[in-house]
């Protein structure tokens, strides 16, 4: 099989946590951001959505076939979901991973981990589902 590099196309559905900016204090993306990984909820963009991931936002991009199309649609989402989706105290928050405090991981939603379901393209069979590291909670 030959690949033509005019065909590849990336996407992705990046994740990120959220804080309030006055104080630095987490906050949970439970009933602030519309959509689930079920249904996620659609941008006014095509191609775009986001949805809770477990405490915290992730969003998904269409296509693209450039480093720039992929930085701007990237770009667009952090935008969208900033503008129209969160209280104006409530910002992103880009590090890796932070602990939570129990208050908000107290939610049937906060206990769900990894892609539903998670495939293993070696083994061509499902995944198990990770179990949760206490109160640490990572973006991927």
């Amino acid at each position: 099989m030959k690949i033509i590099k005019e065909e590849l196309t990336i996407g992705s559905d990046p994740e990120f946590s959220l804080r309030n900016k006055h104080t630095g204090e987490l906050v949970s993306a439970i009933g602030l951001i519309k959509g689930t990984k079920a249904k996620p909820y659609p941008m006014d963009l095509k191609g775009f959505a986001m949805q809770v991931d477990n405490v915290n936002c992730e969003y998904n991009i269409p296509a693209v076939k450039t480093v720039e199309e992929f930085d701007s649609a990237l770009q667009y989402g952090i935008d969208y979901i900033q503008r129209y989706a969160l209280p104006e105290d409530v910002v992103p928050c880009f590090d890796a991973s932070k602990f939570f405090p129990d208050t908000l991981l107290d939610n049937d939603i906060a206990r769900e981990f990894g892609c539903t379901p998670s495939i293993n393209a070696w083994r061509e069979e499902i995944n198990p589902s990770p179990s949760p590291a206490g109160n640490l909670r990572s973006c991927g």
